[in-house]
């Protein structure tokens, strides 16, 4: 689950337990962006690069540290 609203998004600790939340470092890309469009093929042979994700206990949450081309790509693919 990711969070949106950068940067005005928030994790509710109350609402959304089990730690599924995934925070990006900074704004998703758009669907239309070149990062974006140059990984459907990719996607669809399952051949993306990985997306770096680091737990961060004090958010009880993930940070993506690398990988937010690749994880909209995924997502629109």
């Amino acid at each position: 689950m990711l969070v949106e609203g950068h940067p005005d998004g928030y994790i509710d600790w109350f609402v959304h337990s089990g730690s599924w939340q995934v925070l990006p470092l900074r704004p998703m890309p758009d669907p239309g962006d070149s990062r974006v469009k140059a990984y459907p093929k990719q996607a669809r042979e399952g051949t993306l690069p990985p997306v770096l994700l680091w737990w961060v206990s004090g958010l009880d949450c993930h940070l993506i540290l690398d990988g937010h081309a690749g994880l909209a790509a995924a997502s629109c693919a």
